[in-house]
């Protein structure tokens, strides 16, 4: 786990899964070691544990494409869920143009959020045991209610 200290600005490429039968969004829950560590995930003093797939962009460039963004979106899926995004059960819809900042912990953050419709599985869902505790399918309505700004503000890009 990184500490966000190490940064002063980072690029974070978000994946909205929707499951296509049940309409559900995919959402992860924190690992303890970062419930402990980071208090924006910890309960117990007003965080929240949950997100979406997603995570730092590891290009070392200043622009991204659409195609970029897109692979980083997909790296990050399958480190974190094992869901494979070249099937053609995933229709990427927008990228680039729906990206917003925020300023978090001293750090300015990018966010590209990649909305797809996932048509298999839900069960097929392997998350990685070093950054998660477990994995759920939620309504949108409990998405609003129980996620964070960040991850509601990525989901209304696609509403």
């Amino acid at each position: 786990m990184k500490n966000p200290a190490e940064y002063t600005s980072i690029d974070v490429a978000m994946d909205v899964i929707q499951h296509v039968e049940t309409g559900r969004y995919l959402v992860l829950e924190k690992g303890l070691e970062y419930q402990e560590k980071r208090e924006r995930y910890n309960p117990e003093k007003g965080g929240i544990p949950w997100e979406i797939p997603g995570g730092k962009i590891e290009l070392k460039t200043e622009e991204y494409t659409d195609k970029e963004i897109k692979k980083e979106a997909w790296r990050e899926l399958d480190e974190e869920t094992s869901l494979s995004v070249d099937r053609q059960d995933f229709v990427e819809e927008a990228l680039k143009e729906d990206s917003y900042s925020i300023r978090q912990e001293s750090v300015d953050i990018t966010f590209y959020p990649v909305f797809y419709e996932f048509g298999g599985d839900p069960e097929a869902v392997e998350i990685s045991p070093e950054e998660h505790e477990a994995y759920e399918w939620i309504t949108e309505e409990e998405f609003l209610e129980r996620m964070t700004g960040n991850e509601i503000e990525a989901l209304k890009r696609f509403m």
